[in-house]
């Protein structure tokens, strides 16, 4: 139609935490047309440890891949991947949230699009079970310094948000 907008939205999270969750949530299996199991040529993902895990191509810089459009899961070198244009995508999106701000983008997504926020939105009802286990802060750095170009995009996003609930004036 036209003049029809779509409204585009995300949400973005703690890049170490990314990592943690897609090893633990069918090992990244969802590929796309431009990408092939990843795993078809090395050990199973189960038997790989978690800096191992990270440590694998296809499994960095998923969140800057994704605002570029390809696939999380696509094996590109990070040279070839364009941080800024990453961010201007995410600057351009109708809204956006962190998940460890949640509060805050919720107070955000009601800011922006209206309607009184319920308790309900604020409940945590889709917990992993990965957050069960322990995982040393170590190992959580290590993670980070395989995922240079996320945490640069996250840190973006928090600041960006910041900015956003000041610019509206959202109660935070």
């Amino acid at each position: 139609e036209k003049g029809r907008h779509e409204t585009i939205v995300t949400m973005i999270r703690n890049p170490s935490w990314r990592v943690v969750s897609a090893k633990y949530h069918d090992c990244h299996r969802i590929t796309g047309p431009d990408t092939r199991d990843p795993l078809a040529d090395t050990k199973r993902c189960e038997d790989l440890s978690i800096l191992e895990w990270s440590n694998l191509s296809f499994v960095r810089n998923c969140q800057v891949k994704m605002l570029l459009g390809l696939y999380c899961a696509s094996d590109v070198p990070p040279e070839d991947l364009s941080l800024e244009r990453a961010r201007q995508n995410l600057h351009d999106l109708d809204y956006f949230g962190i998940t460890e701000y949640w509060r805050q983008s919720i107070q955000l997504l009601h800011c922006q699009f209206g309607g009184d926020m319920r308790s309900s939105e604020l409940e945590n009802i889709h917990e992993g079970l990965y957050f069960h286990e322990a995982i040393d802060p170590p190992i959580l750095e290590a993670i980070k310094a395989t995922d240079e170009l996320d945490w640069q995009l996250y840190e973006y996003a928090v600041d960006l948000m910041g900015r956003r609930l000041a610019c509206l004036q959202c109660d935070t």
